[in-house]
């Protein structure tokens, strides 16, 4: 038993938990949202197709599915609730996302089955890559038919103008850059899965700190998330 804890290769689990616990601290996952919310918001469905949307782009940073559902309940619901969204579309959709936390990279659970099977970390990366992206966009289509089909559940919201639109994508493009560096580099040989999970942290709190997202009373929250999660 203490062979296995004390493994250096399971000290990614922690740093990827960190990385989306800093994250969401910082207010990354709200900014991704919105900026979803503002380009698809006005369309049958459109907050919860920008929860999906929302919750694939933080999977870029956040390798815990159970982190990734619950960072959207507490940021996509309240919105949704808001606009008269039916709770059996907003809650399930929240509940939903989370799976893709388990085959998106990168993904905790993609680790720990290529640490205990000796398989390439980065080539199963790189196998979940596009099923994910399949169902995310499954996941959409869904969504978009039942509000099609029933109007109630899902009211439209005002439309935004494209100025507005293109201020949010600065967010997003640095967290495609993070999401470049560490899973890239993990699939090209530059880096192992753990020296990606440190990387990938230490990207995400320079972000965090340079727009102003969080303090050390945040960091130190973030840090004890994190281990709430791994134990």
């Amino acid at each position: 038993m203490y062979e296995v804890i004390t493994n250096y290769g399971y000290t990614v689990f922690p740093l990827f938990i960190l990385m989306g616990q800093i994250g969401f601290n910082a207010g990354i996952a709200v900014r991704l949202y919105d900026s979803a919310h503002k380009f698809i918001g006005h369309i049958p469905g459109g907050l919860a197709m920008a929860t999906v949307l929302g919750a694939t782009g933080f999977k870029a940073i956040c390798g815990s599915a159970a982190a990734t559902a619950a960072t959207f309940a507490s940021v996509a619901i309240p919105e949704m609730d808001r606009y008269g969204y039916d709770r059996r579309l907003s809650t399930g959709i929240v509940a939903i996302v989370g799976t893709l936390g388990c085959i998106i990279p990168p993904s905790v659970v993609l680790i720990i089955y290529g640490l205990v099977t000796e398989q390439s970390i980065g080539r199963l990366f790189l196998a979940g890559l596009i099923p994910g992206l399949i169902i995310a966009t499954l996941f959409l289509g869904i969504i978009y038919g039942w509000a099609k089909i029933d109007p109630k559940i899902a009211p439209m919201t005002d439309r935004s103008t494209w100025k507005t639109r293109m201020r949010t994508l600065p967010e997003v493009g640095w967290i495609v850059l993070v999401f470049i560096v560490v899973v890239g580099g993990i699939m090209n040989g530059f880096f192992t899965p753990t020296e990606a999970g440190g990387i990938g942290t230490f990207a995400v709190l320079l972000l965090a700190v340079v727009k102003r997202g969080i303090n050390f009373k945040g960091y130190v929250k973030s840090v004890r998330e994190a281990l709430v999660l791994l134990s």
